[in-house]
This record gives C-alpha cells, structure tokens and sequence, in this order.
C-alpha cells in the first residue's frame, strides 16, 4: 500500500507528540512525487478547520480522490489547523501511520541532504597546478541531480572559492585551487547543501 505522508512548513504547535500547522490564507502545499503513485482510488484524511484541496480540488477528511500514476500530487491546506495528514491507497482511511523519525529523515534525504565539516588536508609540495578535493557518495541517492549550495567555507593554501566540480543524484565532487606559490600543509573545510526538490 502505497502512503505518503504530507509535510508543510507552517506555525507549528507539538500537543501530546501530535504537530499541528497553522497554514495561512495563501496556504502551505506538498507535492507528492508520482514516482511512488499507484494508479487508482487514494483517500485523504487529517485532523483540523484548514481547507484541504488535492489537485484543485476541495476535499474533506475521509473523501477519495482518483489519482494516476506517474502524474505528481499536490495536497494544500489553507486558512486553519491540520495535523496527522495522510493520502493512502484505498477507499478508506486508516489511522494515522507514525514511522520513525530514522525512516522519515532517509525518505526526506531523497529531496534535501546536508553535508557538514566536510573537508580536505594534506601537503602542498609547491607544485605548478593541483587542487583540493572532496569525494562524497551520496546515501541515499537522490531524486534527480540535485542543485548545490556551499558554504561555511575555511580554506588554508587553497582558494576559498569552491567548485561544484562533478554532481549527479549519488555523488558529489568539489574542489578548490591551490594558491598559486603555497606550500606546506593545507586544508580545504566547507559545508554543502543539496536540493532536489520536485
């Protein structure tokens, strides 16, 4: 059975373990990749006063909505409260589905991931040309071939410009150029972010 559970940034309140989002008159939505979309009769429940609409669509708690696959979903909440939302395979709705926080941060991995302190060092021997780089395989890979920001840059005997060299859904390559005449011991340190959002 195929769910997907629907996550929005909005005011947030944690009652007994339970989040509740306050989706504003403009609303918050949740694209719901069609990858994971299993052609037929879902069914839509949540908890709250927001105004849910799934593919334009208003819809109440409990009603179903035909979806087909590969085709992304958009579920919007506006103008109220919502929590324990969840889209579901069937007819009809089953109580809310908690999954560990371990299993939701490696489904949210396919979309964002973040790499900290990731770094470089070694010895310059004052050579012509040469770089500093950093390897990363990407775990799990991502959805597509994700956009990249770095930051938090420190850098010693190379340029504190980094390279997005090489970037695929499961691997990264950065660099950075070694200063021209340096030698001795260098460090290349920086934090990367990477998006692959639908």
């Amino acid at each position: 059975m195929a769910r997907r559970r629907l996550w929005a940034g909005a005011f947030l309140d944690r009652q007994r373990g339970t989040r509740i989002f306050t989706a504003p008159a403009g609303g918050v939505e949740q694209v719901i990749e069609g990858e994971g979309i299993i052609s037929g009769v879902h069914v839509i429940s949540f908890t709250g006063t927001a105004t849910c609409t799934v593919n334009g669509v208003t819809k109440a708690s409990g009603d179903t909505v035909e979806l087909t696959a590969p085709a992304d979903v958009t579920v919007r909440f506006s103008s109220g409260t919502f929590s324990l939302p969840q889209l579901e395979q069937g007819n009809i709705a089953t109580p809310f589905e908690r999954w560990p926080v371990g299993t939701e941060l490696q489904l949210s991995q396919r979309y964002y991931q973040v790499y900290t302190n990731l770094a470089d060092r070694g010895h310059y021997p004052n050579t012509t040309a040469g770089s500093a780089t950093i390897c990363i395989a990407l775990s799990p890979a991502m959805r597509t071939t994700p956009s990249v920001f770095v930051d938090e840059v420190a850098a010693a005997l190379v340029s504190s410009s980094v390279i997005v060299d090489q970037v695929q859904p499961d691997a990264l390559t950065l660099r950075s150029n070694f200063l021209a005449g340096a030698s001795g011991d260098y460090l290349l340190r920086c934090r990367a972010s990477l998006d692959a959002e639908i």
